[in-house]
């Protein structure tokens, strides 16, 4: 980008191409208000707080959507730019509760009284779920408004509150825009926008339809948007501001979004998205209203517990790590564990070493079993290399091609799905090869639907019409025998076999055919080796990186770990289970042992001689790698429920009870010590380039997944009341290693009494 000099109320500034006045401005220090901008968002020049005087052009222009020209002189303050900016402010202010703002007593309430959010209808500040959170507060206090010459009109329309999550009341609304264009530019689902003109200007969906029969899924980024108290969240609409904030890592998905974790007297209150990578300021319906009443839910382990007689009894830590090194050594050698990818590296490097080292297990699995990271790291093992590299979501932000693959991943990763459309919007094209239907399926450019089971084939058909244009890294290892490969079977023979058109697969190969960086999302329904072996090959000829869409959110640093999970079929076979992660258990399981370390009651209760409570994320904090590889810490934001520990702790102990050497870990710091020396946490780097040879293993048919709809062995669904209603419970007897891979989340228990009834 080319470099530019401006001069902003006498200074000159040097700026860079596509940064606006305004942006420019606050980057130096200069203040100007503005109510319609946001970071993420086209400039839209709907408030006029913006105003700034710009030599040579007539009137005032409005800094937010004014790109910057070499020496151009801008005035951003003069006794008529605040003049005007109070006088918007006063009308904006007409159609908007303004009493508090303009009480000639306002700064003894502020002093004496309380803010009273609790009410059916607000008509000023301290009756507002917005209060002291409130962009309008801000620029009517820094523009000097004191007083509102305008009659007033109120909107008096319904508070909509017959949709989850949040509360509507466009009583508040100022227009501003952002939550539409957040919805439509930033999300692409547009299910709301402005109707009807003038005065009766509102915010709404088509035909007045609620927002989830408009196909609203609830990620909050309208609330996020919202500069005042016209969206908010319903579970802390009528409470206190928080008192502190910590970082948090979403553990519901790959993507391993950064969260704000909002506390109030050591209560969890809600997780709003942070502005850093990998989201930047995006989040999905789980992690922004969902991980508040998890933390919180009353189905917690909060005490160690040994069966004795029959029944399960709280106990000391002592007495159960005690219980429980007994009861494993006794069967040391015909030992499995199966593990979690939703805790943290720090958890899983101890876990895995008190398995291995201390147990002797011969499986070590992930509850999920062999995920689509393990997948890879199969197929590039047979194509003679390293794992590729990693793209970024920055990376997919600005590919020029976008193939979805497998997942419908508006729904399962939303906020890869966020990157994804943000290529889509520069002008890149979306391509989807899925069995399914899709949300995505509109805004692409070319689609295929093979039938369940024969996505291998279809990738290989893409192959084969690539290779007819012409299309071929004949540099990269392998190369000529995929070649031969592709020539033994002809396009229509490739087509019958994937039952797709074959029109449908030369049109998406002429679009992988294009110039320009391409990248692949490809969901956990495509871990089988012969699928996986196929995209690969069209990855490569194609010239693409690979992003796969983890399940969970540390499955990669599970990966990283374990370097291969086990069956945890067969897990379910050996003599003692040491079970920390939410598996499904036989009924016909041949354990004669089994220690349960878990957040939640599950049903695996009910067969456990040893329950272990553990911290859940909000709690232990910890290292996190998610699927781009990226490395992240979050911090403990709150005091551990009852007398559960950290799971690093737990296992540490555990050993030390074994007689294990090496497990005196005096707090999380020191693995995290042991992991960086062991280059555990390293991302793959490697570009080399080979073709894989063509699996034998058959296709395995799954469903697709509908995200990670649980943590740990809850599902979001038994805790939270609003997810119940957008993605009901399943029927009771269900678990959840079950239920995430047929697409919804499970119940907790199965006795009387849970959440889903039975």
């Amino acid at each position: 980008m080319s470099e530019k000099t401006i001069v902003i109320d006498g200074k000159p500034v040097a700026v860079k191409d596509g940064r606006t006045i305004l942006e420019v401005a606050r980057a130096n220090g200069v203040y100007i208000p503005s109510l319609c901008q946001h970071a993420r968002l086209a400039p839209f020049s709907a408030c006029r707080v913006c105003l700034v005087s710009v030599k040579g052009r007539p009137g005032y222009q409005p800094s937010c959507s004014v790109a910057p020209e070499d020496g151009m002189e801008v005035v951003t303050d003069s006794p008529e730019i605040r003049a005007l900016r109070r006088q918007i402010v006063e009308l904006i202010l007409s159609e908007h509760p303004n009493a508090c703002l303009v009480c000639t007593e306002k700064t003894n309430c502020d002093d004496h009284k309380g803010t009273i959010r609790k009410v059916g209808e607000v008509t000023g500040c301290v009756l507002c779920p917005a209060n002291k959170d409130c962009e309008l507060q801000e620029v009517a206090s820094k523009v000097g408004v004191d007083s509102v010459r305008f009659d007033a009109a109120y909107r008096s329309v319904e508070v909509k509150r017959r949709d989850p999550f949040f509360v509507q009341d466009y009583n508040l609304c100022i227009l501003c825009g952002r939550c539409v264009r957040m919805c439509g530019e930033v999300r692409g689902a547009s299910v709301i926008s402005i109707l009807h003109r003038g005065p009766q200007a509102v915010v709404g969906t088509v035909l007045g339809r609620s927002l989830k029969a408009s196909g609203c899924q609830f990620c909050g980024a309208c609330v996020d948007a919202c500069p005042v108290g016209a969206l908010t969240e319903r579970t802390v609409r009528h409470g206190a501001l928080p008192d502190a904030e910590t970082r948090a890592v979403c553990p519901c998905c790959g993507v391993g979004c950064n969260l704000t974790a909002q506390v109030r007297s050591g209560k969890l209150m809600s997780t709003p998205p942070s502005d850093q990578e990998p989201n930047r300021g995006q989040a999905c319906v789980r992690g922004r209203f969902t991980l508040a009443d998890l933390v919180s839910s009353p189905h917690r382990l909060l005490s160690p517990m040994v069966r004795r007689e029959g029944k399960l009894e709280p106990v000391s830590w002592d007495a159960a790590l005690q219980a429980a090194a007994d009861g494993l050594k006794a069967r040391k050698g015909a030992v499995a564990a199966v593990l979690s990818g939703q805790v943290a590296v720090e958890d899983l490097h101890a876990m895995a070493r008190l398995a291995k080292d201390a147990l002797g297990a011969g499986t070590v699995a992930s509850a999920m079993g062999p995920s689509i990271v393990d997948g890879m790291a199969r197929t590039a093992e047979s194509a003679g290399v390293p794992l590729p590299s990693l793209p970024q979501l920055s990376d997919l932000s600005l590919a020029s091609k976008v193939l979805i693959a497998g997942e419908d991943a508006a729904v399962t990763h939303p906020v890869a799905w966020v990157a994804a459309y943000e290529a889509v919007s520069r002008g890149g094209r979306l391509l989807s090869v899925c069995s399914g239907e899709t949300r995505h399926s509109r805004h692409a450019a070319a689609e295929l639907k093979p039938k369940r089971g024969a996505e291998a084939a279809a990738f290989f058909a893409l192959s084969k019409a690539l290779s007819e244009l012409g299309v071929m890294d004949k540099a990269a290892k392998g190369a000529d025998v995929f070649a031969a490969s592709l020539a033994k079977t002809s396009l229509a023979e490739a087509c019958k076999a994937a039952a797709v058109c074959e029109p449908e697969v030369r049109a998406l190969a002429r679009e992988l055919q294009a110039q320009g960086p391409a990248v692949f999302l490809v969901g956990a329904s495509l871990a089988s080796p012969d699928v996986l072996s196929s995209l690969w090959n069209l990855a490569v000829q194609a010239g693409a990186r690979i992003l796969p869409l983890a399940e969970e959110s540390n499955t990669r640093g599970l990966f990283s770990v374990l370097q291969g999970s086990g069956d945890p079929a067969a897990a379910a076979r050996a003599k003692a289970l040491y079970l920390a992660g939410p598996m499904t258990l036989p009924g016909d399981a041949a354990f004669e042992f089994l220690v349960v370390q878990d957040s939640f009651e599950s049903p695996a209760l009910s067969r456990a001689d040893v329950v272990l409570p553990a911290c859940t994320f909000a709690e232990a904090g910890g290292t996190f790698v998610n699927m781009e590889g990226r490395v992240q810490t979050a911090v403990p934001g709150i005091k551990p429920a009852g007398a559960s520990q950290p799971d690093w702790w737990i296992a540490s102990q555990l050993a030390l009870k074994l007689g294990a050497a090496g497990f005196d870990h005096g707090d999380a710091s020191a693995i995290r010590k042991e992991l960086e020396a062991s280059g555990i946490l390293e991302a793959p780097s490697s570009r080399a380039k080979a073709y894989a040879p063509a699996s034998q293993a058959k296709a395995q048919v799954r469903a697709q997944p509908a995200g990670t709809d649980y943590y740990r062995s809850m599902p979001l669904a038994h805790t939270s009341q609003d997810f119940q209603v957008l993605r009901p419970c399943p029927a009771a007897g269900q678990a959840v290693g079950e239920a995430g891979r047929a697409g919804a989340a499970a119940p907790v228990r199965a006795k009387e009494g849970s959440p889903c009834g039975s």
